[in-house]
């Protein structure tokens, strides 16, 4: 294991103490000659002192870490990714949850129709858009691996994440079809993909719907 700077310092600046120790316990203190040789060496060994501690305190210095800048990532088993919280084949339970090995994962940012929830279409006929909803999101995902980074919990202790099919953004996606809306209470990410579902009449945008947030609120 290889020795920091700083220890090497360290070790210099206390054997310099020891010898400096030394000389003036040992050395001859009798004639002037002498003790001139013996205040020369205590002035020497005394500069060697200064310049170790120095040397010492600017490494430690130097190998400390900045208080401003971010802290570095703990580390990770062979394979893993930082903020990944899960990742495999997904079991979906409905436009805007999805289970991956037990790990109940809500999708950032957006809200689809609930999955009892109905929607009328351009026809004005009534359809379970929820239903559909949670169609799209599986035929789509259609056996594929999918990786979701955490973006916090939910208060109902579900994990809150920006989930990738490869490298597409799963949640901009149902939002782009026109399968979910922006969740504007909790983030603007996926408003672009919204408007651009409402003026291409994608999805509910096709026909009439409740916002999903506001069904839950009187069903």
């Amino acid at each position: 294991m290889p020795v920091s700077t700083a220890r090497i310092a360290t070790l210099a600046m206390i054997g310099a103490l020891i010898v400096l120790r030394a000389v003036r316990m040992f050395w001859p203190q009798h004639g002037s000659a002498s003790k001139a040789i013996s205040q020369d060496a205590s002035l020497r060994l005394s500069w060697l002192t200064l310049a170790a501690a120095v040397l010492a305190s600017a490494a430690v210095s130097h190998n400390a870490p900045d208080r401003n800048s971010p802290a570095s990532p703990p580390e990770l088993q062979s394979g893993a990714s930082p903020n990944i919280v899960a990742s495999g084949y997904p079991r979906v339970i409905n436009g805007d949850t999805i289970n991956i090995h037990g790990t109940r994962i809500r999708l950032f940012g957006i809200d689809a129709p609930e999955s009892n929830q109905t929607c009328k279409n351009a026809s004005g006929q009534v359809f379970d858009c929820g239903w559909k909803a949670t169609v799209a999101l599986v035929d789509h995902i259609a056996g594929g691996t999918v990786s979701c980074r955490s973006r916090g919990v939910d208060r109902f202790g579900r994990t809150v994440a920006v989930c990738r099919l490869g490298s597409e953004d799963l949640n901009a996606w149902m939002v782009a079809q026109g399968w979910a809306v922006a969740y504007r209470h909790h983030s603007l990410d996926y408003v672009p993909q919204e408007n651009a579902a409402q003026a291409g009449k994608l999805g509910i945008w096709a026909g009439s719907f409740m916002l999903p947030w506001e069904w839950r609120r009187t069903h």
